[in-house]
């Protein structure tokens, strides 16, 4: 049982007993992880998909029985489920959890609920890190002369171009690298020039939820281009039966004011919680 009640909410009976051991990967919690993507109300982010990949992975085990799962990105955790027969202890297995292994905060989507009223019930700080952006309306613009462009599909080819782009927001070549050969990337090009790129990745494999992102060379900012190549990347996703999603950093609000533009809505935030402090916490035994 706990023997720290200020990380319990008022009321509430002791935990059931459990443990939680490491496992060796995702691929231990597989069906699990399904159920979790499945109930999601809205669709996983990519960057956390990122972060979970390189994540601990521990079970909560009740009764002889693998019944959810953490994950853990040094002493953050990115990832947390319980099946349904766990559901009615999730509000009590999070902070024992927490105490064992002194998390210290947590990395939480607004519309993952469960994960998000656990994490807020022990928390002391709220920080808003991420806008995400799971719907799309697509909305009429006018015809401007001046913003003419092709698009296709590059090839391992046109790699070196891509990479020449100067722009930071996708600075990494070994991933440009992956996406281009998965055939994720989409050049917008003018007289022989390339205006700028967009990304259409899977957040996961196998799901309709397609991240988009888009890259403007220097010389063409400020210019209307992004506003246009960002829609035409949605509407494509859109006509192939896709689902555009996408997300940034709370603070970049010209990539938050394109997206508005175009017809995306970022409802939803991406928030870490900072914990009490755990580590002078007694122990749960």
């Amino acid at each position: 049982m706990l023997t720290n009640p200020s990380f319990m909410p008022p009321g509430s009976p002791m935990v059931i007993s459990t443990d939680f051991p490491e496992l060796t990967s995702l691929d231990d919690v597989r069906d699990l992880r399904t159920s979790y993507l499945d109930a999601l109300p809205k669709a996983q982010d990519a960057l956390l998909e990122t972060i979970v990949a390189t994540g601990r992975v521990f079970g909560i085990v009740a009764q002889n029985r693998l019944g959810g799962y953490f994950v853990v990105v040094d002493d953050k955790l990115v990832e947390y489920h319980v099946s349904p027969e766990l559901e009615t202890s999730a509000h009590l297995l999070f902070p024992k959890f927490v105490l064992e292994n002194g998390i210290r905060s947590a990395l939480v989507k607004t519309f993952d609920h469960v994960f998000l009223s656990c994490a807020l019930d022990i928390g002391e700080r709220v920080t808003v890190r991420g806008v995400l952006v799971r719907d799309y309306v697509r909305r009429e613009l006018p015809d401007v002369d001046r913003i003419r462009y092709t698009r296709r599909t590059a090839t391992r080819d046109d790699l070196p171009r891509v990479i020449a782009v100067e722009q930071d927001v996708f600075t990494h070549p070994e991933r440009l690298r992956t996406v281009v050969e998965n055939g994720h990337v989409e050049l917008f090009e003018h007289d022989g020039e390339l205006i700028g790129f967009c990304l259409l990745r899977p957040v996961i494999a196998g799901r309709p939820d397609i991240e988009v992102g888009i890259a403007i060379d220097t010389k063409y900012r400020n210019k209307g281009y992004a506003i246009y190549m960002l829609r035409e990347a949605a509407d494509l996703c859109t006509a192939r039966g896709l689902n555009p999603v996408s997300g940034c950093a709370r603070t970049n609000e010209p990539s938050i004011r394109t997206g508005l533009r175009v017809g995306f809505s970022g409802r939803y935030r991406l928030i870490e919680i900072r914990f009490r402090d755990a580590a002078s916490a007694p122990a749960a035994t």
